[in-house]
């Protein structure tokens, strides 16, 4: 601090900034940790609160979870029951959605949950339905986007088998105003495209990467995991995430191209920000080239780096990051939240405590007014609460 007395205050900062920076690029007083703790502090989160417990019989095997900001409760899935309950805070059942079956408004399976200010929808990825329900829990309609894509949404579904990771890649979605966003499967340019609950196309939005290939052979594909290089296969995969602040808008995530964008519903694209790398999402690619290099050529799996998101009413973007926690690999990674601001630059990174034989699912519901993340135990069926 001597060095810069007598300086005038605004060229003391940027002083004292570029000392900082210096210091932690050249890594005299610190890791490469420290760097990413400069640009965005790692807050280790410990403590929790159990909302359901596995003593209370409710939850068997919760597998996707959404916290409610109008209601100030829980949405949680049970893979077992077929059926999404709404959870107060203490663990009361207020109401209960979908249930067993392949009536109007029963599931096969349960892939996402969306929901405004009067309405519930769940993604039926087994039927390819998207059911529509009002607050109270009572079915209304369903979008049928199986007959969009030539499938049979009257088929039977596969039989039961143990629950898959909820991936949220180039997935169905509905908006903030009940409005169905649909994966492109042919078209060259775009990702998806908006629709109206009537099906009728209203947008394109989503570029399409230019080094995306749809398939490449097994010799291919092994090069480039020797070299340690994201696959062109991998580099479509992106999800969404709604800003309820701004109707109409939201955050599509590139997350195998470490990129932000921010579109409308007209499928402007409004902007676009390169993701920083970290130290958890640089192991997470890293056992992503250690798995592959470990198994028969032609098994292939999606490398998953940034896999789901929340907004909170500042426009701030919570990231989570994957976990391998459904890749057949042995060492399991901690959950983590990406915090970054309204214009895409990160802030804050979280470490939700967990344990080897409690293994968080990777989606989080976020209670920004009480500053909590919600988050499933998969082994035990808990739900647990972390103060951030």
């Amino acid at each position: 601090m001597v060095s810069i007395v007598g300086f005038d205050q605004s060229r003391s900062i940027w002083t004292l900034v570029f000392l900082l920076v210096s210091m932690a690029i050249t890594g005299c007083e610190g890791s490469e940790a420290d760097v990413h703790d400069l640009i965005a502090p790692l807050v280790e989160l410990e403590e929790f609160e159990t909302i359901v417990a596995y003593e209370d019989n409710l939850l068997a095997r919760p597998s996707l979870l959404h916290f409610d900001r109008k209601s100030g409760n829980l949405f949680v899935y049970d893979y077992d029951q077929y059926t999404l309950f709404e959870i107060n805070r203490i663990g009361d059942v207020l109401n209960e959605f979908g249930g067993e079956g392949g009536g109007p408004g029963e599931l096969a399976g349960a892939r996402n949950v969306f929901m405004n200010e009067n309405e519930v929808y769940i993604q039926d990825h087994l039927r390819f339905f998207i059911h529509r329900y009002t607050r109270n829990g009572n079915f209304t309609d369903s979008f049928d986007y199986g007959a969009q894509r030539s499938f049979s949404s009257d088929r039977p579904p596969p039989p039961p088998s143990p629950p898959i990771p909820p991936d949220f890649y180039n997935q169905p979605f509905v908006t903030g105003q009940g409005q169905v966003i649909l994966p492109e499967f042919e078209n060259e340019e775009f990702l998806y495209q908006l629709q109206n609950w009537e099906s009728e196309q209203l947008a394109r939005i989503g570029e399409r990467p230019d080094e995306y290939i749809v398939t490449i052979d097994d010799n291919t594909h092994r090069s480039y995991i020797t070299s340690q290089t994201v696959p062109p296969t991998e580099r479509h995969r992106t999800f969404l995430v709604d800003i309820p602040s701004e109707p109409g808008e939201f955050f599509i995530i590139y997350s195998n191209e470490n990129l932000i964008t921010r579109y409308n519903r007209n499928g402007e694209k409004l902007w676009e920000r390169e993701l920083p790398e970290t130290p958890e999402l640089s192991q997470v690619q890293e056992d992503y080239y250690l798995l592959l290099e470990g198994i028969q050529p032609g098994r292939r799996f999606p490398l998953r780096r940034y896999v789901h998101g929340a907004v909170s009413p500042e426009n701030e973007l919570y990231l989570t990051t994957y976990t391998n926690m459904y890749s057949p690999i042995e060492e399991k990674r901690p959950l983590f939240v990406h915090r970054f601001s309204s214009d895409g630059q990160i802030l804050e990174r979280y470490k939700l405590g967990s344990d080897d034989e409690n293994n968080l699912a990777i989606q989080i519901g976020v209670d920004f007014e009480n500053r909590v993340f919600y988050a499933i135990v998969l082994e035990s069926g808990e739900v647990r609460a972390y103060p951030y």
